[in-house]
Formats: C-alpha cells, sequence, structure tokens
C-alpha cells in the first residue's frame, strides 16, 4: 500500500513502488510549477528585482519538501514497505569498498561524459546552467539556497524516487539490467532537457549501478551529490573566475 487512498484504489495490484515513483514525479514537476507561480506573484507584489533569484530556489525548495512530506507518509502507511526494499540499509559491502566503488564509478561518468562532450560539441544545460547563474548573482543567500536545492536535497529525493522506488521495482519485476537501464533513461528523460539526455542518462546509470551493486541508496546518493557538486563548483567559482 501507498498509504494514499486514491492511488491504492486506482492502481490496486500494481507494485507500490512503482506507483509511488510515478506519482513523486508528477507531484516534484506540479510542485515547482505552482512554487514558481506562487514566487512570481510574491515577487511581483512585493517588487523584487531579481525575480529569477528569487523564484527559481523557491520552486525547487517548495518541491523538494513537497516530496519528502509524501514519502514520509508513504513510509508510515498503515502497510508501510520494508525500509531495505528501497534501498533504506547499509551497503552490504564495507565503507572503504563502497567509497572506493562509488569514486570509481564517478571517474568512470566523467571520463564517458568528457568523450560524449568532444565528440558531439555539447555546449551545456544552457537553461538551467543560466537559472542558476541568475539565481546566485550577487546574493550569497539564495545563493547558499541553491547549493542546498542541488546539491543536497535534489539528489536525495530524486534517488529515492528513481532508485529506491522505481529500479526497485523493475528490477525486482524484469531484472536488474532493466531496472537499471530503464530507471536511468527515465531519470534523464525527467529532466526536460534533450541536449542533456546521454549525459544525465549516464549519471543515472552510475547511480543505478552503485545501488545494485551494495543494495543501498546510500552510496547513489553520494555519487548523485559529488556530480551536482561538481557541476554547482564549476557554475559558481570556476566560470565566476576572471
Amino acid at each position: 500500500m501507498t498509504g494514499f487512498r486514491f492511488l491504492d484504489r486506482h492502481f490496486a495490484g500494481v507494485d507500490p513502488r512503482l506507483v509511488m515513483a510515478f506519482f513523486l514525479m508528477a507531484a516534484l514537476l506540479l510542485a515547482q510549477v505552482v512554487f514558481a507561480v506562487v514566487g512570481g506573484l510574491l515577487a511581483a507584489a512585493f517588487g523584487v528585482e531579481d525575480v529569477t533569484g528569487f523564484v527559481f530556489p523557491l520552486a525547487l525548495m517548495g518541491a523538494n519538501a513537497v516530496c519528502f512530506t509524501l514519502i514520509w507518509r508513504h513510509l508510515h502507511a498503515p502497510q508501510p514497505p520494508a525500509l531495505a526494499s528501497i534501498g533504506f540499509a547499509s551497503s552490504r559491502v564495507s565503507l572503504g569498498t563502497t567509497l572506493a566503488f562509488v569514486l570509481l564509478l564517478y571517474l568512470v561518468a566523467a571520463m564517458l561524459a568528457g568523450l560524449y562532450v568532444q565528440l558531439v560539441d555539447y555546449e551545456g544545460q544552457q537553461a538551467t546552467t543560466e537559472m542558476i547563474m541568475e539565481a546566485g548573482r550577487n546574493n550569497l543567500f539564495v545563493k547558499v539556497l541553491m547549493i542546498i536545492a542541488v546539491v543536497v536535497l535534489g539528489p536525495v529525493i530524486e534517488e529515492v524516487i528513481f532508485r529506491g522506488y522505481l529500479q526497485s521495482a523493475l528490477a525486482d519485476r524484469f531484472g536488474p539490467a532493466i531496472g537499471i537501464c530503464g530507471g536511468a533513461l527515465i531519470f534523464g528523460a525527467f529532466h526536460f532537457q534533450p541536449e542533456a539526455f546521454p549525459l544525465l542518462a549516464l549519471i543515472g546509470a552510475a547511480c543505478g549501478i552503485a545501488y545494485h551493486v551494495t543494495r543501498s541508496l546510500w552510496p547513489a546518493i553520494l555519487l548523485h551529490i559529488m556530480n551536482n557538486a561538481a557541476f554547482i563548483v564549476g557554475l559558481f567559482y570556476l566560470e565566476a573566475t576572471p
């Protein structure tokens, strides 16, 4: 059971993890739109000049908070899922091996991403890059909010959705290869950035492998955090350097 009556009623017989995965995806997108609209109205009402700097982090933080609440409710449903079934467990390999494996996956993914960038003359995630740069421009508080949303909260929520719920359900039904690939492809498509789809699917696959091998979400979350942190550092600090 998901703990949401309308979901349990309309999707009876479907793996609750799969139902929750798509429910959370829809909730994340809808919440971002709602908070963006609300933020835009508030910015207009109070005469905020830096609209993007106000709206973008508000939308990200608000959407993450909504999804966290929905996940919390599912974990406290009358018949909650076994935590291990969605990755809330310790890695099945030692800490040192886990960290080394995560680092290896990160380096391999970075190497493949670099190769892809050179082959197709990739110019970056322009829309997202511009919004993040604009949001963090000359405003330390907003920059901190962006770092929290993109580097910490985003990876945690997305890994719960795409690996904990989606990949787990697909892998149990169709096998680990379909689980990893399916989760990675949907993860890439979910970001609605066609030019960045191969790179997003690549990091999704790396996180999926980390999850499959360790049977824990924490290594996948760490890998996702490392990827997003490198992206944010590149935007806020390296590109900003004269």
